[in-house]
């Protein structure tokens, strides 16, 4: 089987690729428009159970197929999503303006004060049989960087991985080549207030998750303007993903505790039939930066290439502020050069 590669592009703000400009007034006045549309107003749909008048055509999804997340009845995507078990559904959408903007505001904050990190990353991959279980596992670590680039009114951040050291573990069957995924630290830019308009919202209700009292909004991507993707390339063919998902979002503050993302549809012409990717992120104190970033925790992503079904589990441990030394040694000069005249 060919290697497969998937990764996710992030940029700031309305520009495409892997990097934007930010300013603080367009993210404010983002924030702005976003209340100014929620209130006085009946929402564009009846959330609840996918009811209500059809979207203005400004709101439509660019890409016309099956519903998504945000359409779905509750009964329907508590089917697809076990996550949501115990959720308190939201009566009304009166809140997702100001669950959205006090969101995207935590979110620019974070974003504003990030720094070049380094983490321990584990990865597990595993070919998963018919019933579920690992029938091929393979592990590797390696050193995560996640580092920031701030040049001219662009900034950019960008995920790397050192060189591993795999290990093998014992397996009833040889590994066949695995799915490598990365990119899992800038998910939460979807919430940014530059990238919010680029997104259909939901609010779904409150969940209570190790013991904390969750804000729960679902999303779907506008494929004709995101600019936070995917990207899935198989044997030299490549397909952009958008996404639908989930976001547990702590009201306590205002950050994205947990996020699962979804393929906003699949791509049959690379094999890719299906792909969960569930994020946990927490608050890692970065003692040299003196500040304390949310980052991924663990990553889940679950595959279904061709009708097979790959997982990774990743683990980051040991976040670390990441600097590069330079040590500049005097060069020696040949002894028959070092003698005077």
């Amino acid at each position: 089987m060919p290697t497969v590669h998937v990764m996710h592009d992030a940029t700031i703000g309305p520009n495409r690729g892997f990097s934007g400009r930010i300013t603080r007034t367009s993210a404010l006045a983002a924030c702005l428009a976003i209340l100014m549309a929620g209130l006085g107003q009946p929402p564009l749909r009846s959330w609840a159970h996918g009811g209500g008048p059809p979207p203005a055509a400004s709101q439509e999804n660019a890409w016309k197929g099956p519903k998504t997340y945000v359409d779905l009845p509750l009964d329907g995507l508590l089917n697809i999503i076990p996550e949501l078990a115990g959720l308190a559904a939201a009566p009304d959408q009166q809140q997702l303006p100001w669950i959205l903007a006090d969101t995207g505001m935590s979110v620019e904050e974070s974003y504003q004060k990030f720094t070049n990190v380094v983490a321990d990353e584990e990865i597990t991959q595993e070919l998963l049989g018919p019933d579920g279980r690992p029938t091929s596992t393979f592990r590797e670590a390696f050193s995560y960087l996640i580092l920031t680039h701030r040049a001219n009114g662009v900034e950019t951040l960008e995920e790397n991985r050192s060189e591993a050291q795999p290990k093998a573990a014992p397996s009833p069957a040889a590994a066949p080549a695995m799915p490598v995924t990365e990119g899992f630290a800038s998910m939460w830019l979807l919430f940014y207030p530059d990238n919010q308009p680029q997104s259909q919202f939901r609010f779904l209700g409150e969940q209570t998750l190790d013991g904390r009292k969750m804000q729960v909004v679902c999303f779907a991507e506008r494929p004709g303007s995101a600019s936070v993707a995917g990207r899935f390339n198989l044997n030299g063919k490549s397909a952009q993903l958008f996404y639908q998902g989930v976001a547990w979002i702590d009201p306590s503050s205002d950050q994205i505790a947990r996020m699962r993302l979804d393929l906003l549809r699949p791509h049959l012409d690379v094999g890719l039939l299906h792909q969960t990717t569930q994020i946990q992120f927490s608050e890692f104190h970065v003692p040299e930066a003196d500040s304390s970033l949310w980052l991924p925790l663990t990553v889940t992503v679950t595959t279904n290439e061709d009708g097979q079904i790959f997982r990774n589990r990743h683990r980051y441990s040991n976040y670390r502020l990441f600097t590069v030394k330079t040590v500049i040694k005097p060069v020696q000069k040949p002894a028959a050069l070092a003698q005077p005249n």
